[in-house]
């Protein structure tokens, strides 16, 4: 991509519309590994062996200050001077347009060990396998699911299990798998803990490995530990990322209080055993909106969006994206993508660039009435929006209708395809060709 076309896509993005301290707490943690190959059939736990970890309290200091950093090619310093000017003040309304992307065959099962799963996260390993991670919910339990396509995502097949907690125990969720440049593979993952009586005492990021592209895994570190108050402070949704200079991105929600949530990111130099101060990514101003849901595309080298959802004062959902200039080492100002034209909510969105085409999936109740339902996640479509001008504008479609869940992205290796992964009695795979 040309230098214009970089700026084109962060300035219209970033600037489009479309219509504090943290202490881990000393702590032994009961870590159960799961071998590799199909749950038991047997009822019960599955894994092999237990871990006891014994985690350091460590202060983590916040101090940070976001800001856009402009590109150093002193050539392009008026053409910088006017995208700092538009992130900061333009605004893009949606436009109807055709669908621009086409449908390439027929949807295929991602969930193959049953309907019964939710939060489908996959990304290419080395050896050009897709790896995929989704939560399976059998008897009463929650298990962190590996699959493994060998042919683009046309067929998906089990890989092996990395975790299990009884719902009664706590809260297993929101994995997120990535290989690193050693050739590791890790798993992000949510991993609370509850009482006898339900309440939620214990909030984790937690990371596992896995040196055999997915077939076993063994505890790699808790990244984040904080004990539960009630003021509503859990952690939620990690997304890694392997930046330019080596090190290991973790991008979460962090709750401040039951109106109040950011988007947050740790940094870890070695290879995720152990992990820098928070940064923030989002809600340095915002006291009464809930950022999460976090996704990271990388337009250019260094130069990233990310995009979450977000609300004001216990309002409906909508979407808004921050921009780096740095690759991740600070942000800038917040922006609305997208807000529901029928006032409903618009959440839990990814953002995937595929050669010039940028791709924001996200969950939306907009067409559909709640009725009886407990929210309007369980009535809502998974859609796509997609722009071929840099943002400037965009066009809309629903990919799967409700209920459909927790949609995710990922490019394909030809350069002119993607993934559309999303939970629809059970979780779906359909690939696009642009």
């Amino acid at each position: 991509m040309t230098d214009d076309g970089q700026h084109e896509i962060m300035k219209a993005v970033t600037g489009s519309r479309l219509e504090q301290p943290v202490v881990r707490e000393s702590a032994a943690v009961s870590w159960r590994l799961i071998s590799a190959g199909p749950p038991s059939k047997e009822k019960g736990p599955i894994y092999n062996k237990t871990k006891t970890i014994k985690v350091t309290p460590r202060p983590d200091h916040e101090t940070t200050t976001n800001h856009i950093m402009l590109r150093h090619h002193s050539s392009h310093l008026v053409e910088q001077l006017i995208l700092l000017f538009t992130l900061i003040t333009s605004t893009v309304s949606i436009p109807a347009r055709k669908m621009m992307v086409t449908q390439s065959g027929a949807d295929t099962q991602f969930s193959v060990t049953g309907t019964n799963a939710a939060y489908p996260r996959a990304n290419y390993l080395a050896n050009g396998q897709i790896l995929g991670v989704y939560t399976d919910f059998p008897e009463d339990s929650q298990v962190l699911t590996l699959v493994t396509s060998s042919d683009n995502g046309n067929s998906w097949s089990l890989t092996g299990t990395a975790a299990r907690k009884a719902v009664k125990d706590g809260m297993l969720d929101n994995g997120y798998v990535l290989q690193i440049p050693s050739g590791r593979v890790l798993l992000a993952f949510r991993n609370h803990d509850r009482d006898a009586s339900g309440r939620i005492t214990i909030f984790r990021i937690t990371i596992c490995r896995s040196d055999d592209n997915g077939a076993s895994w063994n505890f790699h570190s808790d990244a984040v530990v904080v004990n539960a108050t009630p003021e509503n402070n859990g952690v939620w949704e990690p997304f890694l990322r392997n930046a330019h200079d080596g090190s290991l991105q973790l991008y979460f929600s962090r709750e401040r209080s039951a109106l109040d949530q950011d988007s947050v990111m740790l940094s870890s130099r070695d290879g995720g055993s152990t992990w820098n101060d928070e940064k923030l990514i989002s809600g340095q101003v915002e006291s009464r909106s809930r950022d999460g849901m976090v996704g990271i595309t990388e337009i250019s080298r260094g130069q990233l969006i990310a995009v979450f959802e977000t609300n004001e004062n216990g309002g409906p959902f909508f979407l808004e994206t921050v921009s780096s200039w740095d690759d991740g080492a600070s942000w800038g100002s917040r922006k609305t993508l997208y807000r529901s034209p029928t006032g409903k909510n618009a959440g839990a969105p990814q953002i995937a660039l595929v050669g010039n085409t940028l791709l924001v999936s996200f969950m939306t109740d907009e067409d559909n009435n709640i009725g009886n339902a407990a929210s309007w996640i369980d009535v809502a479509d998974s859609k796509l929006l997609i722009s071929k001008d840099g943002g400037g504008t965009w066009s809309k479609t629903t990919v799967f209708q409700e209920p459909s869940f927790w949609p995710g992205l990922t490019v394909l290796n030809s350069g002119n395809g993607f993934l559309y992964l999303a939970g629809s009695n059970g979780i779906k795979s359909r690939k696009f060709t642009l």
